[in-house]
């Protein structure tokens, strides 16, 4: 239990990432001979010249701050439920659906109206409902627009409904909080902001809190947010002393207070606030009646909503944030949507097709009046003109509008949805890209957005982080540096204790090798779980190299037992020994470095540094013999590097008791501001973290992932330029870029490294100068290496020359970066050479990165799934990247390249047949085909084949693929979807249209009889049209297939047949006046069937003759690995079976 003569406690994170223990007469406890740091007041127990003085008996005023405080923060007081109502505070009911009963309809049409296509649509159906205007009824927009809508608000509908469900839970799950001075038991969304609520071991938190007490004597608590991260390890949180010791109903019923904070905020690791404590009964608390004190508020007693209490059996919490105030509820938002580049030119496309319907009507419009006005009186037979010439036009230019609706496919959009659905459940359901032996569902990847599948498959850039992605991160301490004596862990585990006892070991050495442990023991934020039956210790922690070096510490003899709010113990060579933990300036990405301050046993104050080189060379003494040391730690730096190692640099500093009281008064004037506290905190820091003594420095092992050379190696063959941005050292990431074959022996290495962006600038253009001189003369490859601190000269001064330099490098890789810096890295190239790109990583500083990408692809690592989270694809190892993209990503591209083109050609086959009958009925706007074959072609007819297409195309299998990257490369420019490709399709359905409409039209020429010796009408003619479009459109989409299975077959033959149980359904049921009967007549004249057979051959003719003369003189490459694996398999087929059938029996 803390001591109640503990000081304020005062503790920080964020920029600053700072914790200050309790500082406390620590020294009359654990040593009577240490010099007393505290004097003892009335008040309790301050430091000598304290302002704690000016800190008691504070007004609300004082805690409200100045105006601008009050206007960015949130007041929030305990245990006071009324006044917190009145300002209004969010309930903690979470609703996470985007619809209600009354709202799904209005809202989701709404918003499903906002799309042009559906929007342009209901436009026609709106036009058709006008009798003067349309030549169709209205049926033929109406049912297939109903059908679009009601398809995707089933989806939604179905998916909103998941997230009610879920809601329920979360919102009917039961609490007890501490109402009227006793527990009551109430739903979670009945908490109310200011309440104390009881959590028990295993219960999730119900909303945002502030940790008052835990069953545990010193105020702290485990807690678990991998439903926030994803990380698994324990993390501790820590009461205020004066709150932890209310451990009963009736003493926390009676805490009064005010908490001033922060407004919600996403940022999940920050929480910055204040509480002031009014007067309280208790004599526990230390505090006479109407006296106040003030305590600043972090992270370390901050428990989000969604985390879930561990290994504690029970903690109060005072709810702070409620419902969508909360934190986790504010990172719920959807992440930016990306579109593919096949999605933005469809939109180019459909704009270009809808000008053409305009031109086409307005040609129309025109001619038909001159048409009107020429012949208008001579035809006698149409009657008499409702309209004067120049508004007949105009009314005829709405109906060509209505009448040629269909060259927009308006069942594009929802095959397009459900074929990316299906493309990402096989990319989840691949067995190949399962972390598990059998690919199981728990172990498959995960497709986060199915928009961006094509893009996959054109991948042309690819930005990798390194740790974590590209190797396995699980560190293994291999050697340290210990004062110019290195120790190798690897091969002589307990070298480094061994070395202490030396006889050649000096003293002053050994006290060094002490030092360099209890860093390593010390200096971290590792968790303790201990094995109640065998008393064994395992360590967990956020950070696999942190685990690693107290584990190198425990098998040197140090080892680390347990921590304490404001103390740690560990066993020295078999002695227990415990140091007062003063203060935790944590490890941040922008630190780069960690601090413990720390009381010795003899009453010594020291503060214990690790961190990044390039950070902890600039806080070093200078004193006697220092730069020796120096220098010869940064040549073992570098040697360690080029083994591949990671690195860290362990000093130490003595505070004296007076330099560590003022710096204290200034951190606590920092730690409670509430305006810029990181930035004040980090500037407090910056002042103790100074004339460090060089202790020596560490070198861990990751080891490279399973395949990961492999993989690289294929990607470079494809085509793809591969970018490592890391944050190592440049030695280290030249060593992983060769052992990863990103570099390899032959190729010349470019490395810039620069002080100034004047020194950048001519590095990079000599460079320059250097690979364009020899790009034209030899086959030399480059790589290109630059540092973070050169990087940030090129991409701000000189991005252009960065750019085309990395352009004509194989590969780059970026060290020394921050994630900003990884951002902008993307940024730079993705605008600059207008290529897609794809992003890789694991952890949260590759989030930025990922979603600045045309892709993100997240490892599930074991630093958390931040990286997964924000990803649009979630992958276990980064060899699965390959089959992602090589495989799955190409498919995906062909499949909807090719969907996408032959939907417009099926439309513009079917519609021009009604452009060109207007040719022969006096631009009447008279429709040739049946309003309900109209209304089932997209849906029904011809909807099936192109379905199927986009799920199961395959031009080569996928073995093949995998054994020649370069067939990925030919993809890479687009070629499959271009403007070239979309008019050969369209001049293809051009062709057919003229086949289909002029065949047909020389049959009716001499005025076909039907059997009852009637002359054949309009409406046969229209259904023989209409009979050898549906076939053909089919047959086309058959030649276009790669691959066939039984699906293909059944949806091409079904479709046809579908059409003449329509024609059966209109010969049987309708009217004798207009299609009775028409099925029958058809099917008994020759004309028909000769049409039927000689047609769709006619308009095929040229395609066959076209794709045999491209294979046969130029073929794909994906044509000739084909062929050849096909030859292949037959000729092992003969053989096989002749050597069966020579078998003796």
């Amino acid at each position: 239990m803390a001591s109640p003569n503990s000081s304020i406690m005062i503790q920080k994170t964020g920029g600053g990432n700072i914790n200050i223990a309790n500082i406390h007469s620590y020294s009359s406890t654990h040593n009577p001979n240490a010099p007393n740091l505290t004097r003892k007041t009335s008040l309790g127990t301050l430091r000598p010249n304290s302002s704690d003085d000016k800190i008691r008996a504070l007004s609300l005023d004082t805690v409200s701050g100045s105006e601008s405080a009050r206007n960015s923060s949130y007041t929030i007081r305990i245990n006071d439920t009324k006044a917190n109502r009145e300002k209004a505070f969010p309930s903690n009911y979470i609703r996470t659906t985007k619809y209600t009963i009354l709202t799904f309809l209005p809202k989701n049409l709404f918003e499903q109206f906002r799309r042009v296509s559906n929007f342009y649509f209901l436009m026609i159906m709106i036009l058709q409902l006008i009798p003067e205007i349309t030549p169709l009824i209205p049926i033929t927009s109406i049912l297939p627009l109903a059908f679009v809508l009601a398809i995707s608000a089933i989806k939604e509908a179905i998916e909103d409904h998941g997230r009610y469900k879920a809601d329920q839970k979360n919102n009917m799950e039961q609490f007890k909080v501490i109402r009227e001075g006793q527990l009551q038991t109430i739903f979670s969304q009945n908490i109310e902001v200011g309440e104390i609520v009881y959590i028990a071991n295993g219960q999730h938190f119900p909303a945002d809190l502030i940790l008052l007490s835990s069953s545990n004597d010193d105020g702290i608590c485990y807690v678990e947010t991998a439903n926030l991260d994803g990380e698994t390890n324990l993390k501790i949180r820590k009461a205020l002393d004066s709150t932890s010791v209310l451990q009963e109903v009736d003493e926390l019923s009676q805490l009064k207070g005010v908490i001033q904070c922060e407004t919600p905020n996403e940022r999940l690791y920050r929480f910055n606030g204040r509480l002031l404590i009014e007067s309280h009964n208790s004599s526990n608390h230390g505090l006479k009646d109407k006296e106040r004190m003030l305590y600043s508020l972090n992270h370390t007693m901050f428990l989000q909503r969604g985390a879930q209490l561990r290994n504690t059996k029970y903690c109060y919490g005072v709810c702070v944030y409620a419902g969508v105030d909360t934190k986790l509820f504010l990172n719920q938002q959807p992440p930016p949507s990306k579109f593919s580049t096949v999605e933005r030119l469809l939109n180019k496309f459909v704009f270009f097709i809808f000008g053409a319907q305009l031109t086409i009507c307005f040609i129309c419009a025109v001619i038909s009046s001159v048409w009107e006005a020429q012949f208008g009186n001579i035809a006698w037979y149409v009657g008499a003109p409702e309209f004067s010439v120049p508004l007949y036009g105009v009314r005829n230019f709405f109906t060509y509008f209505v009448l040629y609706n269909t060259m927009i496919p308006i069942s594009l959009w929802v095959t397009l949805e459900i074929v990316k659905v299906g493309q990402s459940r096989f990319m989840q359901w691949d067995e190949f890209m399962g972390a598990g032996p059998n690919g199981d569902g728990e172990t498959a990847m995960k497709c986060k957005t199915s928009n961006l599948n094509e893009d996959l498959g054109r991948i042309q850039h690819i930005f990798s982080d390194k740790t974590g992605t590209l190797t396995e991160n699980v560190m293994s301490f291999c050697k340290c540096s210990v004062r110019m004596d290195v120790f190798d862990e690897k091969l002589n585990p307990g070298s480094i204790a061994a070395a202490i006892d030396y006889p050649t070991t000096s003293e002053e050495q050994s006290e060094y090798i002490r030092s360099f442990m209890r860093v390593l023991a010390l200096c971290h934020t590792v968790v303790t779980e201990v094995d109640s039956e065998t008393n064994e210790i395992t360590y967990q922690s956020q950070s696999p190299d942190e685990t690693a070096l107290v584990d190198t510490a425990r098998n040197n003899g140090f080892v680390f037992v347990k921590r304490k709010a404001d103390e740690i113990m560990i066993r020295e060579q078999g002695m227990s020994t415990t140091y007062g933990l003063l203060a935790i300036l944590e490890f941040s990405s922008m630190r780069r470095r960690m601090s413990v301050i720390v009381r010795t046993l003899d009453g010594r104050i020291k503060l214990l540094t690790k961190g990044a080189d390039i950070v902890m060379m600039e806080k070093l003494s200078e004193g006697p013999g220092e730069r020796k040391v120096k220098d010869e730690t940064l040549k073992q730096l570098k040697l360690f590097s080029r083994e591949g190692y990671r690195t860290l640099v362990l000093a130490e500093r003595e505070l004296s008791i007076d330099e560590f009281n003022d710096w204290k008064v200034a951190f606590h004037q920092a730690n409670t501001a509430l305006d810029n506290r990181e930035e004040k905190v980090e500037n407090v820091c910056k002042l103790i973290e100074r004339d460090l003594t060089l202790l020596g420095c560490t070198a861990i092992e990751d080891k490279l992932q399973d395949q990961v050379p492999e993989t690289i190696h294929y990607f470079l063959e494809s085509g793809i330029q591969l970018w490592v941005l890391t944050g190592d050292k440049q030695e280290t990431a030249i060593n992983i870029g060769y052992s990863s074959r990103l570099l390899n022996p032959s190729m010349d290495l470019i490395t810039i490294n620069a002080d100034s962006s004047e020194m950048c600038g001519d590095l990079l253009k000599q460079s320059l100068d250097k690979v364009t001189s020899q790009a034209h003369s030899t086959f030399q490859e480059f790589g290109l290496v630059i540092d973070g601190h050169s990087l940030s000269f090129a991409l701000h001064d000189h991005p252009q020359e960065f750019l085309t330099l990395g352009k004509h490098c194989r590969s780059v890789i970026c060290c020394r970066v921050t994630p900003l810096q990884k951002a902008l890295v993307v940024r730079v190239v993705k605008q600059g050479e207008q290529k897609i790109s794809l992003a890789i990583g694991d952890g949260a500083n590759d989030v930025s990165m990922l979603v600045e990408a045309h892709v993100g692809v997240g490892i599930f690592g074991k630093e958390g799934t931040q990286a997964a989270r924000a990803s649009d694809y979630a992958i276990y190892q980064f060899k699965y990247l390959q089959r992602l993209l090589c495989i799955h990503g190409r498919f995906s591209y062909i499949r909807v390249a090719g969907l996408v083109q032959y939907s417009f050609y099926k439309n513009l086959c079917f519609t021009l047949g009604l452009f060109w009958f207007s040719i022969f009925n006096g631009y009447s706007g008279q429709t040739l085909y049946d309003a309900w074959i109209i209304t089932f072609y997209n849906i029904v007819f011809t909807s099936i084949p192109p379905l199927l297409y986009g799920i199961f195309e395959k031009d080569l299998n996928s073995s093949v693929i995998e054994q020649h990257p370069q067939v990925y490369r030919s993809l890479q420019a687009g070629r499959l979807f271009t403007q070239r490709s979309f008019s050969i399709w369209l001049l293809d359905g051009l062709w057919h249209s003229i086949v289909v409409y002029f065949g047909s039209h020389l049959i009716f020429e001499t005025e076909i009889l039907k059997a009852s010796g009637v002359t054949a009408d309009i409406w046969t003619f229209g259904f023989l049209a209409s009979t050898i479009a549906v076939v053909l459109v089919n047959l086309r989409m058959a030649i276009e297939l790669k691959t066939w299975n039984v699906l293909h077959m059944v949806g091409i033959i079904g479709s046809i047949l579908c059409y003449f149980l329509l024609l059966l359904f209109r010969s049987v049921w309708t009217p004798p006046e207009t299609t009775y009967g028409i099925l029958f007549e058809l099917l008994t004249e020759p004309v028909f069937w000769f049409a039927f057979v000689l047609l769709p051959i006619l308009a095929l003719l040229p395609d066959f003759a076209i794709k045999y003369y491209w294979i046969q003189y130029f073929p794909s490459d994906w044509q000739i690995l084909r062929e050849k694996y096909r030859r292949k398999d037959l000729v092992e087929f003969k053989i096989g079976s002749m050597e069966t059938f020579e078998r003796p029996h």
